[in-house]
């Protein structure tokens, strides 16, 4: 990402409808889907993968966290209960679409289009600071994502 911006003060809100900010959430660092309402096959298969990275952090795992984050219209239930089922350590919110737009066009080389095909690596500090598309093998991810823990230590 050429210019890293950081989420620290966006407002979220969990499934209870309860406000959810990564400043008062610990410091971790957080794969996030940004999504205009539900994911099609390409996003779900990037869900998949990271759900398999974050299984292979092993003890790191910790240290990591995905979260979904929905930018248009509410989940439906099917969707939602999916979510819990297959993917019960990913997070899933709701946000602001224009704070988070606000990212994506201030960085040319992050696509615009909130499809869930591109995910981003928040930084322990909540800096928007990688990017990520279905051309990323899962092996590429775990390496950047060792190397990030191991000198951010």
């Amino acid at each position: 990402v050429e210019n890293p911006v950081s989420a620290l003060e966006f407002e979220l809100t969990d499934a209870d409808g309860k406000s959810w900010m990564l400043k008062d959430q610990p410091q971790k660092f957080r794969m996030t889907f940004l999504v205009d309402g539900e994911c099609d096959e390409t996003c779900r298969e990037m869900l998949y993968l990271t759900r398999q990275v974050d299984k292979r952090l092993g003890k790191e795992s910790d240290q990591f966290d995905r979260i979904y984050i929905n930018l248009g219209e509410p989940l439906s239930e099917e969707f939602s209960e999916l979510l819990k089922t297959e993917y019960p350590r990913l997070k899933v919110l709701s946000g602001n679409r224009e704070e988070w737009e606000s990212i994506l066009h201030n960085n040319p080389s992050l696509s615009d289009e909130l499809n869930g095909h591109e995910y981003y690596l928040l930084h322990r500090y909540s800096a928007l600071v990688m990017a990520f598309n279905e051309k990323h093998a899962g092996n590429e991810l775990l390496s950047d994502l060792k190397f990030l823990i191991k000198t951010s230590n």
